[in-house]
């Protein structure tokens, strides 16, 4: 008989599979290798001895990113099966032999002409064994076992295949405060300490570090966490560090985001939580993370003028405004004209309305009179001086408020 030679490789990724009941193995997928078929003249007893047909090479252990253990077994067929052979299978029992009574049992059906890799799973388990051996199924239906070898998994594996890893970070909200979200994988050994470090450095000089090991987590998980404090319209360098028992450390890569303005030109802007109450941000200020808001609709009173704020009923709810300043009235025009973010905040606002070529009471007295308050055309850029206790007529008005 000619002696040929095949590698397969099987990676057994362990499942929970049960025994057939005479406590034999049963395969999850059969492969018949031979032709011919079984008749009554055939049933004579077959012997074959697996350990001349099929190898058992190695048996290895890695880690998976769910933290459960890949069992890999390579094989070597070393001679042609013959006519006799139904299939060949690798078997694999847990802590119990093969044939003892209530052992836990994972089959493959090798194929011969082609190398595969089939994947079982279980829980990774320190003390865990694992008996290893080739089938061989006649044509008859007997079983032949091969040399079951014992095999245990080494007791420090969690230590020698660790990994802390993280695989990005996505930034949500970009302004002093927001919240990090970090897909990651953990296995083996848990770290015993797990920071993120954020500086506005790239050498990271002056970082904050924050402990997280609340966040500690085995297998593939996500980071959410909370920063604040941050400067407004800076950029920031971000990384995590964990650190083993053995005072091993492992650093991620790097990431690096940006702050913005906490108020930002045609942002929206709700009064206490009342949506009805739309105001649109029409100035900043970076240094003071405060801004300055516009009512989205023009308005006209006929009360007396005062310094200081107006009570305005907006939906039901007062509601403390002011008057603009004559610079906030060119300001606001001067958005309306140019800047494109201003102008997407007012076609997403329902009933929003720009500025008219009207004049616009303000919150300055005429300093020539005390009994007349100062009135300005953003348009035209004229000002005007009119009584304090209109005699007639309405003021054309824009509220304003500043929000920090």
């Amino acid at each position: 008989m000619k002696i040929n030679k095949y590698i397969t490789s099987f990676g057994l990724f362990v499942a929970l599979l049960s025994c057939n009941k005479d406590n034999e193995p049963k395969p999850d997928n059969d492969i018949q290798i031979t032709q011919n078929k079984t008749t009554s003249e055939d049933k004579a007893k077959i012997t074959i001895n697996v350990d001349e047909f099929i190898k058992i090479n190695t048996v290895e252990y890695k880690l998976n990113n769910s933290n459960l253990l890949n069992i890999d077994v390579s094989t070597e067929v070393i001679k042609s099966l013959t006519e006799n052979v139904q299939k060949a299978e690798i078997i694999v029992s847990i802590n119990k032999k093969l044939k003892e009574k209530g052992a836990t049992q994972y089959t493959k059906t090798i194929t011969i002409d082609q190398v595969k890799k089939f994947d079982y799973e279980i829980k990774a388990g320190k003390e865990e064994k694992y008996f290893v051996s080739a089938i061989i199924t006649d044509k008859n239906g007997d079983r032949h076992y091969g040399t079951e070898t014992e095999y245990k998994v080494p007791t420090t594996i969690d230590k020698d295949q660790r990994i802390a890893k993280i695989k990005s970070t996505m930034i949500i909200g970009r302004n002093t405060s927001m919240v990090l979200y970090s897909p990651a994988v953990f296995i083996g050994e848990k770290p015993t300490e797990f920071i993120v470090e954020y500086s506005k450095k790239s050498d990271f000089s002056g970082s904050v570090k924050k402990k997280i090991n609340d966040q500690i987590n085995s297998g593939e998980f996500a980071v959410m966490l909370s920063i604040d404090k941050l400067d407004p319209a800076s950029k920031y360098y971000l990384r995590f560090t964990t650190t083993f028992a053995d005072g091993k450390t492992s650093t991620s890569d790097v990431t690096s985001f940006e702050t913005t303005n906490k108020y930002k030109i045609g942002q929206i802007y709700g009064i206490d939580g009342n949506t009805y109450a739309q105001f649109l941000v029409f100035s900043t200020n970076p240094s003071t993370q405060t801004g300055k808001v516009v009512r989205i609709q023009n308005a006209t009173s006929s009360d007396d003028w005062k310094k200081g704020n107006v009570d305005i009923v907006i939906k039901g709810k007062t509601y403390a405004l002011s008057r603009p300043s004559v610079k906030d009235l060119e300001e606001l025009k001067n958005v309306e004209d140019t800047d494109s973010k201003y102008w997407l905040g007012l076609s997403t606002t329902l009933f929003s309305e720009k500025l008219e070529d009207k004049f616009y009471a303000t919150s300055e007295e005429d300093p020539t009179d005390s009994s007349k308050t100062i009135e300005y055309n953003p348009f035209t850029k004229k000002s005007r001086s009119v009584a304090k206790k209109l005699a007639s007529g309405t003021r054309n008005e824009r509220y304003i408020l500043e929000v920090k």
